[in-house]
């Protein structure tokens, strides 16, 4: 077994890849910036090979563009293909939410109460990137308690720069309240176990996303 097939190696591997990976997803690196190989190896500790390796994931993810001769950089979609992909979402996501209304067990419906409280609570500290994070698991869990509906599936294969675009929309001036909301009103539809509340709801929020989103896109146009 060489050294790159190691039980070892391919746990560092994976390690640098979630990290990196977590990375790009809270912006710490930039839509269109280089990564630098040599400032890689040292943020993620791992050799540079490991770190080509997970480069080249990430491009197989949509997350970077790696050039001939140029190297990688942080990928980017135009407006029209990110909101063709909320409008996927939107379905998507309405549907899973409809699933969770009756397969959420009531154990995960304790949780995602948490969640929304750990929510407003990060708000109110003004921890938006707290915030962010409890946002992805607020979703996660409902996709998860939908079970192996194929609509789980198509949804994980959605650019994964609308997942991290999305939740930052929340820095729209006065769009944090009313996310807030709407996180609110899906919770109270899922807890009522209200399948067509609990679609609407979701469908709704995503719809508000969207066009934060476009709002967002706009103003750093305009820049």
């Amino acid at each position: 077994m060489s050294q790159a097939n190691t039980p070892v190696a391919r746990t560092r591997f994976e390690a640098a890849y979630q990290q990196l990976r977590q990375m790009l997803l809270n912006r710490q690196y930039l839509p269109k910036e280089r990564l630098i190989e040599a400032d890689l190896v040292g943020a993620l500790g791992v050799s540079r090979s490991t770190v080509r390796g997970v480069l080249i994931r990430l491009q197989q993810d949509g997350l970077i563009e790696i050039e001939p001769n140029r190297g990688a950089r942080v990928s980017t979609l135009t407006l029209e293909e990110a909101v063709q992909h909320f409008e996927v979402r939107e379905v998507l996501e309405g549907l899973l939410a409809r699933i969770a209304a009756t397969q959420m067990s009531d154990d995960a419906m304790a949780v995602l109460s948490r969640i929304y409280g750990d929510m407003e609570r990060a708000l109110d500290a003004d921890g938006v990137f707290e915030y962010a994070g409890l946002n992805r698991r607020f979703h996660q869990l409902i996709v998860d308690s939908a079970g192996s509906h194929r609509a789980a599936a198509l949804l994980r294969g959605l650019s994964p720069h609308v997942v991290r675009e999305q939740f930052h929309t929340v820095l729209l001036p006065g769009r944090k309240d009313l996310s807030l909301g709407e996180h609110l009103a899906i919770l109270r539809a899922l807890e009522r176990r209200d399948p067509d509340g609990a679609e609407a709801a979701a469908r709704e929020h995503a719809r508000a996303v969207r066009a934060a989103f476009i709002a967002t896109s706009a103003r750093l146009a305009a820049v």
